[in-house]
């Protein structure tokens, strides 16, 4: 005699702390990078650099050196958008791609080495200061 199969239950499984698939999150980072300089450097582009130098200024326990890295990416991508701004297209010196193309290694390798539990904290303070940015813009 069989016994009689009880429905379908579906179990989610807990995964370790830096289980995630990093090509997935990294992907679009290397590309900018890779893009960088040529005539298919778009806004877009300069966002997937900036953002994960937001989130490792914004997660804890990151390693000063790494910290000084993204705060110099976040300033050369500052002075190229403001460029931008004024002149109606994106251009990139050589200087300041020297400048992204070293400081840029250190922040991607950073924040994948952190935990999900960083890099969600780190999100969660990086929208805030969008909103907040977004917000100032509105008013002034």
């Amino acid at each position: 005699m069989t016994r009689k199969r009880g429905a379908y239950v579906r179990h989610f499984a807990v995964l370790p702390g830096r289980a995630r698939n990093t090509v997935q999150l990294q992907t679009g980072h290397w590309m900018a990078l890779q893009l960088l300089g040529t005539p298919n450097f778009k806004q877009h582009h300069l966002c997937e650099l900036a953002t994960p130098a937001h989130m490792v200024r914004a997660m804890p326990g990151t390693p000063p050196n790494v910290l000084r890295h993204a705060d110099a990416l976040i300033r050369v991508l500052n002075v190229v958008i403001t460029r931008a701004e004024q002149i109606g297209r994106i251009e990139v010196a050589t200087y300041e791609q020297a400048a992204i193309c070293a400081s840029a290694p250190p922040v991607f390798n950073a924040l994948a080495a952190a935990s999900n539990l960083d890099i969600a904290r780190a999100a969660l303070a990086v929208k805030a200061l969008q909103a907040r940015y977004i917000r100032e813009g509105q008013t002034t």
